[in-house]
């Protein structure tokens, strides 16, 4: 098979462009170079990714091929992009093409069949809690979707997404596989006690926190969860802190200003974006992870948080009753006296944490991306095998 990978979401794997789909797509192709020595791969990447980075894709049946009109596409109409993007992939003569993420253009015009994985359809199940921009952008690429059924199959990482794609895309369900995402082996190292003491320093956090990390946006559901450790703090002085870990996201600014306007904003840390490398020395110094929102097609951070063994609270939205198990203590996302109820049992010091973190991390041990590339590359052989 000769099989084509759109990978321009990684940008820089070293740096923020690893985020979300870009990580997805970096752990994708670094687990296929190790399992798959049979079948040729082009790895497409815009130019602009560093020479250093291209070296770690470009090796054995591993090619890549740059975008030709990186500097100009954006001066583009998406019709014109589209129609470019499928000449381009035509050239290589692929077999099967991944395209990775829904946010990302599905070729009108290419002739060979086409993989898509789709982590989420948030903003067409809860259009609210996504801008404008986003919600005609989904418009769109659900319309292209539904065009390209007959040579189109989708990855999606669960089955509550799976049932979600059924029912709010009318794709049927033969068309669509479950692939779980996998853990970066990085939030898997060992406890360094230095490493943990030189991100508190950093962040200005006390002994005791519990931590949330993701996207700030709204449909993170942040706000309730702020409005929740309020309700925690006027009840406990023994109350720890809330971190809130991630990049800014949509309506990050107003987000933030509800912890000033609540008078907690002393005991509400913002760190904004976190390194690969400081992820794991946060989670593990944290007393206590807390994940709830209104949507989630997979949920990453929760998993992240298990492989560290934490106590979990989350949402009890199918997506992340299917990950997390029996790992996890489930609240209702809208209901703020609830969630407030369990973080004030989570965060006091005499809350008995142990038979939860046993937990998160024997559920941890059913999630890999060794398990993710070979259940992907099964994906690709049952399509080439039926042509």
């Amino acid at each position: 098979m000769k099989i084509g990978i759109d990978a321009r979401s990684i940008l820089n794997p070293e740096k923020k462009g690893n985020i979300g789909v870009g990580h997805y797509t970096y752990h994708l192709l670094r687990q296929l170079q190790k399992i798959d020595k049979q079948n040729e791969y082009v790895i497409f990447l815009d130019s602009t990714v560093r020479e250093k980075d291209i070296s770690k894709f470009q090796k054995d049946n591993f090619s890549v091929k740059f975008f030709p009109y990186n500097k100009y596409r954006r001066f583009l109409p998406s019709r014109y992009k589209d129609i470019m993007l499928g000449g381009f992939f035509n050239q290589e003569n692929l077999d099967i093409l991944h395209i990775i993420g829904l946010s990302s253009a599905v070729p009108p015009k290419f002739a060979g069949q086409i993989v898509v994985t789709g982590r989420g359809i948030g903003s067409t199940k809860h259009p609210e809690l996504y801008p404008e921009k986003t919600q005609n952008k989904s418009k769109r690429i659900n319309k292209v979707l539904k065009a390209n059924e007959d040579h189109l199959s989708l990855i999606v990482s669960s089955d509550a997404l799976k049932k979600d794609v059924i029912n709010l895309l009318d794709i049927p369900g033969e068309k669509i596989t479950v692939v779980h995402e996998g853990i970066d082996e990085r939030i898997c190292s060992q406890r360094d006690e230095g490493k943990i003491k030189e991100v508190k320093k950093k962040y200005n956090l006390s002994d005791r926190f519990m931590l949330y990390m993701g996207t700030i946006e709204p449909v993170k559901n942040i706000p309730r969860l702020i409005e929740a450790f309020k309700k925690v703090k006027d009840q406990s002085s023994e109350a720890c802190q809330l971190v809130i870990a991630g990049k800014d996201g949509w309506m990050a600014d107003e987000i933030r200003s509800m912890a000033v306007d609540l008078g907690i904003e002393k005991d509400v840390i913002f760190t904004g974006y976190i390194p690969p490398e400081e992820m794991a020395s946060l989670f593990q110094a944290s007393c206590a992870f807390i994940f709830i929102p209104l949507y989630e097609g997979f949920g990453s951070p929760v998993v992240e948080a298990m492989a560290c063994c934490l106590p979990i609270i989350a949402s009890d939205i199918n997506s992340l009753k299917e990950v997390a198990g029996g790992a996890a203590e489930f609240v209702n996302p809208y209901d703020v006296n609830s969630i407030a109820d369990k973080m004030l049992k989570f965060s006091l010091e005499r809350y008995d944490i142990k038979g939860q973190c046993e937990k998160s991390c024997n559920q941890a041990r059913n999630f890999s991306w060794e398990k993710c590339a070979r259940e992907t590359l099964g994906v690709y052989k049952s399509i080439f095998n039926s042509q």
